[in-house]
């Protein structure tokens, strides 16, 4: 999990790495199952996604945490929400 307190800078930009640099940065280290979870999955329809990760509604997130869990290798969930 990253935390992140709104202090830190991260990345070139002032708000950090977005989801798709995070997910072409995942792919390219080779984990074996990458996943993106938000509360507006349909706003990657249609997106180009490096690895081409399974998008899911995050009210399906303790499914996905226990699909992880069983499957071998090094697994990454991108959970997409902005903090207040």
């Amino acid at each position: 999990a990253v935390a992140m307190t709104g202090g830190q800078r991260v990345g070139e930009r002032p708000e950090g790495h977005s989801v798709l640099q995070i997910a072409e940065s995942m792919h390219a280290e080779g984990v074996s199952k990458l996943v993106i979870v938000s509360d507006e999955p349909g706003k990657y329809e249609n997106v180009a996604i490096a690895g081409h990760p399974q998008v899911y509604h995050r009210n399906r997130l303790d499914e996905i945490q226990r699909e992880l869990r069983e499957t071998p290798g090094t697994t990454v969930m991108i959970y997409d929400q902005t903090c207040a």
